[in-house]
């Protein structure tokens, strides 16, 4: 049966992410878990094409399978992920046929099944306002606004807190190249490691003032794209020299 296999497998983490859910709904509306259930399943049942009803169902009945039966109904599941609407999503990555979502303030979430359902991964975060992810080798690293870096070498099953030698644990965005990894700050500008994460150095050669506050990176072969308050720079030799190429896109200095 579609989804069943999943359902079972992961029957556990599935019941987890309905007790949290329940607990963030009610605390932001005030309305109970029936609520949701019932609401979710009528607004959004119609409109679910066949096949994903009954990969939805085959879910249902691998968890019940698992744990006991009725332990969950369809009504559950839509209403989980009808719920994600309530977070937002401020980072994406794949890493092989898993799917990765950082929020703004419950962690990250992981997919196994192309985003038809969610679980939660968030064993080991510190700062649940994941604001970048990125893969390098097997490795996930999370970049996290407020709590610096974190590490899981285990698919999202636990992270640790990889920061020594981040001066400013405020992430905004993170990148690779080769076995380097960056981490764009919020006003401190670049830090890179090229040990996994068990060190970081200092990469802000030639930014000052709103330079300072990376909000986006791109990585072309060697080179390393970032994108500041005010302009745009590159580096081909991992952050030792920077060159402001912000004329060259016609973008003023």
């Amino acid at each position: 049966e579609v989804g069943y296999q999943h359902g079972y497998l992961l029957a556990n983490e599935i019941i987890d992410l309905r007790r949290a859910f329940a607990v963030i709904n009610e605390q932001a509306t005030g309305k109970n878990r029936e609520f949701f259930r019932e609401e979710s399943y009528r607004l959004l049942w119609p409109g679910v094409p066949a096949e994903y009803r009954d990969e939805i169902s085959g879910i249902a009945a691998g968890v019940n399978e698992k744990l006991g039966s009725d332990t969950i109904e369809v009504k559950d599941l839509v209403a989980m992920n009808s719920s994600l609407e309530n977070i937002w999503v401020i980072s994406l990555m794949r890493s092989g046929s898993d799917l990765f979502a950082g929020t703004n303030s419950y962690g990250a979430y992981k997919s196994v099944d192309n985003g038809l359902t969610w679980t939660p991964v968030i064993s080991g975060f510190s700062n649940m306002s994941v604001t970048s992810l990125v893969k390098n080798g097997s490795k996930i690293f999370a970049g996290t606004y407020g709590g610096g870096v974190f590490l899981s070498s285990d698919s999202g099953v636990s992270w640790n807190e990889v920061n020594t030698g981040i001066s400013n644990p405020y992430i905004t965005t993170l990148a690779t190249i080769g076995q380097t990894v960056f981490a764009g700050t919020d006003c401190s500008g670049v830090f890179y490691s090229s040990d996994d994460g068990l060190s970081w150095t200092h990469a802000n050669l030639g930014f000052s003032g709103f330079d300072t506050t990376i909000w986006s990176m791109a990585v072309y072969e060697s080179y390393l794209f970032v994108g500041t308050g005010s302009r745009v720079f590159c580096t081909k030799d991992n952050g030792v020299s920077w060159v402001n190429i912000t004329d060259n896109l016609g973008l003023g200095a």
